[in-house]
């Protein structure tokens, strides 16, 4: 059986269409599971520096749960998971798991999307790749991986393979 557990809504800014047409959709491709895992609001900033264009912000996250327990009872004969990707920053585990233990997600995705507050596979700060040691940079964010899957905050951990988003690679010997 087909299924996708990453899928994204507009409220966090970097998806198109409602989340009824995931669901319309993934019935036409048959895809008979999906789960909803929108990016957590970014906690560890303070709101004045919250992008919405990354994550949705904590006044959306009651409206996103009923969205999707909504979606559940009115297309029951398809299974529709409620999950989260949540953003691993050192030093902040204990702010993401107050935040995680407010709700009931059927999973929770881990994810590395900043180095040292670093928005790297953010194309507006792509000169920032200029002031890196290419190896260097690999090694960083795959420690920052193996931290956050080692946290216990996370049932999986999301796009392992995303700092070479970019396209910057590491050299091979």
């Amino acid at each position: 059986m087909l299924f996708d557990y990453h899928l994204h809504t507009s409220r966090c800014g970097h998806a198109r269409g409602t989340m009824e047409e995931y669901v319309i959709a993934a019935r036409s491709l048959g895809i008979g599971e999906i789960g909803f895992s929108d990016h957590i609001p970014l906690y560890w900033l303070p709101e004045a520096q919250r992008d919405p264009g990354l994550a949705m912000s904590f006044s959306q996250l009651p409206g996103y749960i009923e969205e999707v327990n909504f979606l559940q009872r009115k297309y029951s004969d398809m299974t529709i998971k409620l999950g989260i990707e949540a953003d691993y920053i050192p030093g902040h585990e204990d702010e993401l798991k107050k935040v995680l233990d407010q709700y009931s997600f059927d999973y929770v995705l881990g994810s590395v999307h900043y180095i040292d507050g670093w928005g790297f596979d953010n194309p507006a700060y792509i000169a920032k790749y200029q002031e890196w040691d290419i190896n260097e940079l690999y090694e960083r964010y795959f420690a920052l991986l193996q931290q956050a899957a080692q946290s216990g905050l996370f049932h999986v951990m999301a796009h392992c393979d995303l700092i070479k988003k970019l396209g910057y690679r590491t050299q091979m010997d």
